[in-house]
């Protein structure tokens, strides 16, 4: 080796000491489990989390509405500008050869939430920031292919990033739980009677009936909560015993009647499609039960079995289609499908024979 002209010898092995070898290369297998028992843990319990995060979000929620956006807009400007500061961070320390580890880790962690039964998801994101700006920022926040990207990339690029940055980053990423926490239940998800400001909600409409929407998985699909919600409003006046709220699923006969082909869609997939499943006996029995009136009796002898048989019956139709027969409302709900699904079963009139006329 030459150095200021001299040449000097040196002697030794470039390569690390075979024990610190083996650790980097056990730290990276582990790493790589890690991340495969991750990524698989997502994907297979990904409504699950949802679910409780939903639960959880009810019970903490403690923001108003109006906090709630203004905290929720923020962050979504926050959360969709962090991937780009990432970036410029790198650019501007000068890690050129980072620049395509950060490509790959982006894409490595999208990729995976965005496969499901079908195929692959692509995202349905908008950019319309005349009239629909906070959907366009908070869908990035609802997304969760957009948050795990945005961990992948921080934990590639950290390292290299000034220490500042990187624990200002790591905050913001991970203020993602509790801001999902405090916020997510106000801005979005189902609505229960036992809401603590379900009051206030109720306050700000007249003392008319209030239908509430589905709940939809996005702020960009809020469309279909709210086409729903419209359609069972304009249905309501149908069921006077309507409680207030009501939710739009349970004004579905009231729906049909009026024409509603949504409605008539979900009372075939909800109520006959799974009776049809299960068998002519149920949907048999149901519509002798509610031709006799919901006298199990009457209905056994018209079928010619016990009325064991019968409750064992009503039972599995409350089963299969969340309604029982035997309460007034849901035997409407059950009904109005039996009518009104597309594909219900047509009744046969009984034929009656004209005597045949005496040989002559």
């Amino acid at each position: 080796m030459r150095v200021d002209g001299r040449d000097i010898r040196v002697t030794g092995s470039l390569l690390q000491p075979p024990i610190r070898r083996t650790n980097d290369i056990l730290r990276l297998a582990l790493a790589a489990v890690f991340l495969a028992v991750v990524i698989t843990s997502s994907l297979v319990t990904r409504y699950e989390w949802v679910a409780l995060e939903r639960s959880v979000s009810r019970i903490v929620g403690v923001l108003s509405p109006t906090q709630s956006n203004l905290v929720y807009l923020a962050y979504g400007v926050a959360i969709l500008a962090l991937p780009f500061m990432i970036l410029i961070g790198l650019l501007a320390g000068r890690q050129w050869k980072l620049l395509g580890a950060y490509a790959v880790a982006a894409l490595l962690a999208f990729l995976p939430l965005s496969i499901t039964g079908k195929g692959i998801a692509a995202p349905r994101w908008h950019f319309d920031l005349s009239e629909r700006l906070a959907t366009t920022l908070a869908q990035f926040l609802d997304d969760p292919r957009w948050i795990a990207m945005l961990a992948a990339v921080l934990t590639v690029s950290g390292p290299w990033l000034p220490s500042r940055w990187r624990r200002w980053w790591w905050t913001l990423l991970l203020a993602f739980v509790p801001i999902h926490l405090v916020v997510s239940a106000i801005v979005s998800g189902p609505l229960s009677p036992t809401q603590k400001f379900l009051g206030d909600l109720l306050s700000a409409f007249s003392d008319g009936p209030v239908v509430i929407g589905p709940t939809a998985p996005m702020l960009t699909a809020a469309y279909h909560s709210a086409s729903e919600a419209i359609s069972g409003m304009n249905a309501v006046g149908g069921w006077t015993g309507a409680p207030r709220p009501v939710l739009a699923r349970e004004l579905l006969p009231e729906r049909a009647l009026m024409g509603d082909k949504s409605a008539i869609a979900a009372l075939h997939t909800d109520v006959m499609r799974p009776l049809t499943d299960a068998g002519p006996a149920l949907t048999e029995t149901l519509d002798a039960y509610l031709d006799c009136g919901g006298a199990i009796e009457a209905c056994a002898r018209k079928l010619f079995v016990h009325p064991n048989t019968v409750r064992y019956r009503l039972k599995r139709i409350a089963d299969f289609t969340g309604r029982d027969p035997t309460q007034p409302r849901d035997a409407y709900v059950l009904r109005g499908g039996g009518h009104r699904g597309p594909a219900s079963p047509t009744r046969r009139k009984p034929t009656v024979r004209s005597p045949t006329p005496p040989p002559r």
